[in-house]
């Protein structure tokens, strides 16, 4: 088999400890709280302690890690901070 080519995601929400979920499995976060994906665009869903779900679009980069942050609170990507 060929190996898989992979990147990371790492996922902060507001509240914190969101499900993280691919292709409608929940992923256990690797080391340093990175969950591996495949490389490409990928679709992971969020789910708040709540129940509150959310999809999200995201393009994981090979050997890279990806920062995406989620605020259930307002219902969109949290805002950047200069």
């Amino acid at each position: 088999p060929v190996p898989q080519v992979t990147g990371g995601l790492r996922v902060r929400t507001v509240p914190s400890g969101a499900l993280v979920r691919y292709q409608g499995r929940i992923l256990s976060p690797g080391p340093g709280g990175i969950y591996a994906l495949p490389s490409g665009s990928q679709s992971v869903e969020l789910q708040s302690g709540t129940g509150e779900k959310t999809k999200i679009a995201v393009f994981i980069k090979t050997n890279e890690t990806l920062e995406y942050c989620y605020n259930f609170d307002n219902n969109a990507p949290c805002e950047k901070t200069p």
